[in-house]
C-alpha cells in the first residue's frame, strides 16, 4: 500500500513539475497574455530594418494641431532606448496603441493621362475597412523618406512599378503631423504620424501599367482629378450633415488629408 501511495505521489508531482516547465516555455516564446512582456518579446525579435523609428517633440515644443507642417530635424527628437518599453525602435502595433510619434509616406500616383490612382480597403481590414485612399507606409528603422516612398510602391504594387516612374517630388515643403484617436472602437489606437506627401508621375495610362496589387486591396480606379474633388465635396457634404463622411472615405481626418493632397497638387499642376 505504501509503495502504491509513494508511487502514485512521485507520478503527481512529475506531472505538476512537466506543467509548470512547459508554461514557463509559452511565456517566454510570446505566449503568454502579459501584454508588457509580449511587446518586449516581439520587438526583441524584430531587425531594426522592420520597426518604426518613434520620436519625442522636443522641449517646449507641444502638440500642434492635425497637418500642421513640422520641420522634422528641429521639431522632432528621437526617443532614446529605455529598456523595458524598447525605446527608439518599436512595432507598429505597439507604436499605434502607445501614441507614439512615428513618420510615413502617403503616395499620390498619378498616370500620362493625369488620373489618380486610388485603392479601395479590404474587408477584412481593421482599421477602415472598404474605404478608399492612396498607397501608404510607414518609414522603416531609418530609411530615408523616398525610400519609404519607393518601398511603398514596390511592396503595394508590384516590382515592375518602379520602372515607369517619370518623375517624384513632395507636394509640401515640409510634411504635415496627422493625428487621428480612433477611440474604444479600435482599441484606444492613435495615430500621431509626420506624414510625407508625395506626387510620383508615371510615364505610361494607368491602364498600360503593371499592377500587381496586394491581398490588403479589394479594387483601384484611376480618377481623373475632377471625379476625385467630387468625392471630396460629397465627402464634406455627408460630414455637416450626418456627422460622417460616409464609408468611401473612411473619417474625418482622411478627408482633411485628402483634401491637403489635392489642395498642394493643384499648387504644382497651376
Amino acid at each position: 500500500m505504501n509503495q502504491r501511495w509513494i508511487l502514485y505521489s512521485f507520478l503527481v508531482i512529475t506531472i505538476l513539475v512537466c506543467s509548470r516547465i512547459n508554461r514557463i516555455e509559452k511565456s517566454s516564446s510570446g505566449g503568454g497574455s502579459g501584454g508588457v512582456t509580449k511587446k518586449k518579446l516581439r520587438n526583441n525579435n524584430k531587425q531594426p530594418s522592420e520597426l518604426l523609428r518613434v520620436y519625442d517633440f522636443r522641449e517646449g515644443f507641444e502638440q500642434p494641431p492635425h497637418l500642421t507642417p513640422l520641420n522634422v530635424t528641429h521639431d522632432l527628437v528621437p526617443r532614446q532606448a529605455d529598456g523595458e518599453e524598447g525605446g527608439g525602435l518599436q512595432t507598429i502595433d505597439s507604436t499605434h496603441l502607445n501614441g507614439w510619434i512615428h513618420t510615413g509616406s502617403w503616395l499620390t500616383i498619378v498616370d500620362s493621362n493625369g488620373s489618380i490612382l486610388v485603392l479601395k480597403r479590404g474587408a477584412h481590414l481593421v482599421t477602415c475597412p472598404n474605404a478608399w485612399g492612396l498607397v501608404g507606409e510607414h518609414t522603416l528603422g531609418d530609411e530615408a523618406p523616398i525610400d519609404t516612398a519607393k518601398r511603398g510602391l514596390r511592396e503595394e504594387l508590384g516590382d515592375e512599378i518602379l520602372n515607369h516612374i517619370k518623375s517624384i517630388q513632395t507636394l509640401s515643403e515640409m510634411p504635415p503631423f496627422y493625428f487621428r484617436d480612433y477611440g474604444i472602437a479600435n482599441g484606444n489606437r492613435i495615430d500621431r504620424q509626420v506624414t510625407y506627401v508625395w506626387l510620383i508621375e508615371m510615364d505610361q495610362p494607368g491602364s498600360k501599367l503593371p499592377l500587381h496589387l496586394d491581398d490588403e486591396v479589394a479594387d483601384h480606379k484611376w480618377l481623373q482629378p475632377e471625379s476625385l474633388e467630387t468625392w471630396l465635396q460629397e465627402g464634406r457634404h455627408n460630414l455637416q450633415t450626418t456627422g460622417e463622411t460616409g464609408q468611401r472615405l473612411c473619417h474625418e481626418t482622411i478627408l482633411t488629408l485628402w483634401e491637403f493632397v489635392m489642395e498642394n497638387y493643384k499648387k504644382i499642376k497651376k
